[in-house]
């Protein structure tokens, strides 16, 4: 996305008509700098102002294969930032000037920014996370759904009355006729729902393509992993929105939020093939999971691994 000015703000919304604009700018909204001034302040840290607006769960950092840092920007940021920079200056901004002042906040190389189309709803960290040099993990939508779909027809299987023994008696058979009548009916539920959360699991998977020939496009190479589990207003599972370190003993490890034990299951397999050496892989309380996502976000969106050299 290009936004150089409110001209080009309407040309947005004319040419980009299914982005999120409600999600652009919200996390800004909560006021989080001045708490991170607070706490710089608070530990005597210089603080000192960005050019640029770029939102931290829309920006990834990683390292190349060859040891260079890099920094994977969302476009919503870039054009964000362009507009920030054009209003500052009074002239219009350059993508080369651009990714400059972007590389002078992030302490990288211009070369190294590589903009990224937004992945559908929101932030690069809800559908992707680095896991080695080079290397990006991007949630697979589809398969996500498909996975569900066949937990949910599995669970609902398992739900079905069991059918009276022969000669029960007439109130019996009565309350398994309604039972089984209502257990049918949830099951066509289900199935419309299945069609609904598959288009959307498509809509989804379109927008994460466009991601996906963003970082091929800087030779970046992906692993696609089903990830994030649930629509966005409900979520059920986001195991991509997490934090991941070395800790004192030198051990990988990985924190994201629960869900379904058998989503987690998957997601552990993906994650050790993809890279294999993890000690420990945390899920935190599955029963917060969703509430936790509606609130304020996931692990990534909530804490910032703090380290020492």
């Amino acid at each position: 996305m290009d936004l150089a000015g409110d001209a080009g703000a309407v040309l947005v919304s004319r040419d980009f008509k299914d982005a999120a604009y409600a999600q652009v700018g919200a996390v800004a909204e909560r006021k989080s700098h001045k708490v991170m001034a607070g706490v710089a302040l608070a530990k005597g840290t210089t603080i000192r102002a960005s050019l640029t607006h770029l939102e931290g769960g829309n920006v990834l950092v990683g390292t190349q294969a060859d040891g260079e840092g890099y920094a994977l920007v969302g476009r919503d940021s870039l054009a964000q930032s362009r507009y920030i920079l054009a209003k500052d200056r009074g002239k219009p901004v350059s993508d080369a000037a651009l990714m400059a002042a972007v590389a002078h906040d992030l302490g990288i190389k211009p070369q190294h920014v590589v903009a990224v189309e937004q992945p559908g709803d929101f932030h690069l960290d809800m559908h992707m996370m680095p896991v080695a040099p080079g290397e990006v993990m991007v949630n697979d939508p589809v398969a996500a759904q498909q996975l569900s779909e066949q937990w949910e027809r599995a669970d609902h299987l398992r739900k079905k009355p069991a059918a009276p023994r022969a000669g029960a008696s007439a109130a019996t058979v009565e309350t398994y006729n309604s039972d089984l009548a209502f257990w049918k009916e949830l099951g066509q539920d289900a199935e419309r729902n299945f069609k609904e959360a598959a288009a959307r699991a498509q809509k989804q998977a379109t927008a994460e393509e466009r991601s996906i020939r963003d970082l091929e496009k800087a030779g970046i190479k992906v692993h696609r992993v089903p990830a994030v589990f649930g629509p966005r207003h409900a979520p059920q599972a986001n195991f991509i929105n997490a934090e991941q370190g070395t800790n004192p003993k030198g051990e990988r490890f990985y924190i994201a939020l629960g869900g379904d034990p058998r989503a987690e299951r998957v997601f552990v397999e993906a994650l050790a093939a993809i890279k294999p050496g993890i000690a420990r892989i945390h899920f935190l309380d599955r029963d917060i999971t969703m509430s936790t996502l509606v609130a304020g976000g996931g692990i990534s969106c909530r804490t910032k691994a703090e380290g020492a050299l």
